[in-house]
């Protein structure tokens, strides 16, 4: 039983020994500094959090995935962290969770490194950058498209068959 346990803890991130942070050289993603039980600091560049229960405990069990989606260890609660922690962890979460619905494409221009799209969401107008279709673009089904930008906020058009005769000509430069 002391051995699963100490395996379960050693998954358990310390709140006293973390540090989020975004990450200017990269993509102003989220970074993380971890010292390990060792004492040893090791340095994330790219971090994504996610929630274990989503619904049911929104707040705890917050697991850190490296880049490559492997597990770092789990929060236990975000109350714990200091205010502006928790903003930086609670605003990953908000652009993992919250997808706005593309309802119109004004327009797509090819750039030097990114498509540039202008969008109408059912949140609002949006300009955003997308770079290359075949990581960016990810069909679900056969009418459903998520849009992955440059700053990881994804977005989706529900049911492609049902944009405007404009949105669609738009859509056939990048697919």
């Amino acid at each position: 039983m002391t051995e699963d346990m100490d395996r379960y803890t050693q998954y358990i991130i310390d709140p006293a020994k973390v540090k989020f942070y975004r990450n200017a050289n990269d993509t102003g993603g989220l970074a993380m500094e971890l010292i390990g039980s060792d004492g040893i600091k090791e340095v994330y560049p790219i971090i994504r959090p996610v929630r274990v229960f989503p619904i049911t405990a929104p707040e705890e069990y917050i697991s850190i995935c490296d880049k490559g989606n492997k597990e770092i260890g789990i929060l236990q609660k975000l109350s714990v962290l200091s205010a502006d922690q928790q903003k930086l962890i609670r605003h990953e979460l908000w652009l993992r969770y919250v997808m706005p619905v593309v309802t119109e494409i004004v327009d797509i221009e090819k750039g030097p490194n990114a498509f540039r799209w202008e969008i109408i969401t059912n949140r609002g107008k949006k300009v955003l950058y997308v770079k290359e279709r075949n990581e960016q673009l990810t069909f679900i089904g056969r009418f459903r498209i998520i849009i992955n930008d440059v700053e990881n906020c994804r977005y989706d058009i529900t049911d492609y068959r049902k944009l405007s005769k404009h949105s669609l000509l738009e859509l056939e430069k990048v697919i």
